[in-house]
């Protein structure tokens, strides 16, 4: 599936620079026939007004037809059609059938989504341990935000028994992919010795990817520790700019 994916988008890609009426005739005549690339393509034309009008309602009906071939990606993007009402009617529910499909075909996206359905509630009958199972899922196939959220639900027993550790080791593996939410909580435990051992130097390595991201916390903090000299070599000149630009964030 993925790999018919990149074709029909590569396709797609060249193709935009010399759209032409003839080209997206021949491209209906093939999904007409049951071409899930000619069809996947034909969603990106009507939704991006790619050689023919923008028009969401055509480019939803072609998703629908790709998404009933089973395409995970056309499953995902028709769960947020209906979600949001692009093209169609806003249907939560039918946005969560589509969502499942996608989550259960394996679709790492779909099913961080559809986690977090079970546990809001929304389109579903709000079940915490469902909604674990597919953030774990998620989380397994190595998306940040979920492995973020799993490391949360352990570090403070939501939903799951605590356990510290794996909050840690869950965390960390976010952490290390840029997940903000992740490094904010590594940074907390080292810097306050949190079910970790106290080590202010590793607190401020994550601290300046934290501020470099604009976090005012992460700036203000890291300026406090360069100020002071707290797990970095003492800079009070460093110290004031990055407590300065904590403070123009008001």
């Amino acid at each position: 599936m993925l790999t018919r994916f990149l074709n029909a988008l590569g396709s797609f890609c060249y193709k935009l620079f010399f759209p032409s009426t003839e080209w997206v005739d021949r491209l209906r005549r093939s999904a007409e026939k049951g071409s899930l690339e000619a069809q996947w393509e034909l969603v990106l034309c009507y939704f991006h007004g790619q050689g023919v009008p923008e028009d969401k309602e055509e480019a939803a009906k072609w998703m629908l037809k790709a998404a009933e071939q089973g395409f995970t990606e056309a499953q995902w993007q028709l769960s947020g059609c209906y979600y949001y009402g692009i093209g169609v009617l806003q249907d939560k529910a039918t946005a969560v059938k589509w969502l499942r499909k996608a989550a259960e075909g394996g679709h790492v996206d779909a099913q961080f989504r559809l986690g977090n359905c079970y546990f809001t509630g929304i389109g579903v009958s709000k079940s915490k341990a469902r909604g674990i199972k597919w953030c774990r899922k998620a989380a397994e196939q190595e998306h940040a935000e979920a492995q973020g959220q799993l490391g949360e639900f352990y570090f403070y027993g939501l939903g799951v028994p605590q356990d510290r550790a794996k909050g840690i080791k869950w965390s960390r593996k976010a952490a290390r992919q840029g997940c903000e939410v992740a490094q904010v909580r590594l940074a907390e435990c080292y810097y306050f010795g949190i079910s970790l051992s106290q080590d202010r130097a590793k607190a401020v390595r994550w601290l300046r990817k934290i501020a470099a991201r604009g976090s005012d916390w992460g700036q203000c903090l890291l300026g406090a520790c360069y100020y002071f000299g707290t797990g970095v070599d003492k800079d009070e000149a460093v110290g004031l700019q990055w407590l300065h630009k904590a403070k123009a964030q008001g």
